[in-house]
């Protein structure tokens, strides 16, 4: 419980200092949820590595809070000794996860709401939900990610989470990443925040295919760890 208290206010932290970072690199050209929307990729790359900087700032210690224990030691090895329902724990866990992504996202919202505004501009409400839609799905997918490394390469949890962090930024560091169907299935993270540059600019009429997508891809995610958290070995 004390972790979990750490990492939420660590969590807080690197919030505030993304918002400030924002404000800094934007001004009054801030756009509104400025943590979804700012990402561009056909900017200059000093510019795109700023900017990439400023979106990433919360993620990791968004990762950290969220995966802040092992999947088969301490407490969640003593559930399955008693309970013997794997199946149920890993979806009561993952649903655990994926409620806390929507509060963190819900928090982002309301801070930048109450601190960001320095702007004009305004989205209107179907903006607003098919933005924060997305950028709940990159996270939620980039944690379903993590556990399918886990739980089919068998990775180290601090291997795990070097890796995710690192694809999370590689693909926002690609300029070129709006190619062919497939890479935008494999590079989600900065495909995603694409249209959500694109919902904020009112250009963007596929978003519901992108979510839809994003979505399929986490479920299957989602189905493969349940096949392979069955197998694991808690002895």
């Amino acid at each position: 419980m004390k972790n979990s208290r750490t990492s939420l206010v660590v969590f807080i932290a690197a919030s505030l200092i993304q918002l400030i970072a924002m404000k800094n690199l934007y001004g009054e050209g801030l756009q509104a949820l400025p943590f979804a929307t700012t990402y561009e990729p056909q900017v200059h790359i000093t510019a795109l590595i700023a900017r990439v900087f400023c979106i990433y700032i919360p993620v990791p210690f968004m990762f950290f809070f969220i995966k802040e224990t092992e999947w088969n030691k301490g407490y969640e090895k003593v559930l399955m000794i008693r309970k013997g329902s794997r199946e149920q724990m890993l979806i009561r866990k993952v649903s655990r996860e994926m409620l806390m992504v929507i509060g963190m996202v819900i928090f982002l919202t309301v801070l930048y709401g109450l601190l960001g505004r320095s702007t004009k501009e305004s989205l209107a409400l179907n903006q607003i939900a098919e933005i924060l839609l997305i950028y709940v799905l990159i996270i939620a997918d980039s944690i379903l990610l993590g556990h399918l490394l886990e739980f089919v390469a068998g990775l180290r949890r601090e291997v795990v989470d070097i890796t995710v962090n690192v694809f999370f930024v590689f693909s926002l560091l690609l300029p070129k990443i709006q190619a062919n169907l497939i890479i935008k299935c494999i590079l989600f993270p900065g495909t995603a925040f694409v249209k959500t540059g694109e919902i904020y600019k009112g250009i963007c009429n596929d978003t519901y295919l992108i979510a839809t997508m994003m979505l399929v891809g986490g479920l299957l995610m989602f189905l493969i760890c349940i096949m392979k958290y069955r197998e694991i070995d808690f002895l």
